[in-house]
């Protein structure tokens, strides 16, 4: 994200936008395939056999429903994708059209991206050291109150890149932050003695994320 964002108006600069636009989406895509078997690589050593017998679908999904941690947690995801993902979205209409200065769209979703990377560490420990659902609780208030600020303040200058580095650190724990809680929500599960649905809660989890920012967009797309 940090290099893309970075790399995005040096692309963009050019005479032919169509062409810089798709050799730069090519790139892109291409460096996230990378990342994806680079990040298979890691972890396949790892991987361990079953201990017992998995739950056919239907009876992990049924497992998922009836927890309520679990319905709570995807509701969260549901909301965390649906959101914030709008700020970084809007922000290129705000930043030329309210605030009147172009520059400052690229200075804060730089600084947002900064942010999340300060903020998975702090975030990570701070989950070690309390309560995960304290945690997220704060990330949220720390990014919602970024949020606010620029709404009420429409910050210019070197303070928009202060506000974006802020709404980042929240942002690294929004989304950190849901992973961290999955597992513990499997064993829950399966101390009620609903087995481990481990790999559908997952599936759940992306697939409420990524159904939420496709809504947020289409939203948007409708309001403009």
């Amino acid at each position: 994200s940090l290099v893309i964002s970075l790399a995005s108006p040096l692309f963009l600069s050019g005479g032919d936008r169509a062409e810089s636009l798709f050799l730069f989406v090519l790139l892109a895509g291409t460096g996230a395939v990378v990342t994806l078997v680079i990040a298979a690589q890691a972890v396949g050593n790892a991987d361990r056999p079953a201990s017992t017998v998995p739950l056919p679908l239907r009876g992990q999904l049924t497992a998922i429903l009836a927890s309520a941690d679990a319905r709570m947690l995807l509701l969260i995801t549901v909301l965390t994708g649906l959101f914030p993902p709008l700020f970084a979205k809007t922000f290129l209409y705000f930043g030329q059209y309210v605030l009147g200065e172009p520059e400052t769209v690229r200075i804060c979703l730089t600084a947002m991206v900064i942010g999340q990377l300060i903020g998975i560490p702090f975030w990570s420990w701070l989950g070690t050291v309390t309560e995960k659902a304290w945690a997220l609780s704060a990330s949220h208030m720390v990014a919602a109150s970024g949020f606010l600020c620029v709404w009420l303040f429409e910050p210019g200058g070197i303070t928009i890149a202060a506000v974006g580095l802020w709404c980042g650190v929240g942002l690294g724990g929004l989304y950190m932050l849901i992973w961290a809680m999955a597992p513990d929500v499997v064993e829950q599960i399966e101390a009620g003695g609903g087995g481990r649905p481990e790999a559908m809660l997952f599936a759940l989890l992306i697939f409420a994320m990524k159904l939420a920012i496709s809504v947020g967009a289409l939203v948007l797309g409708l309001v403009l």
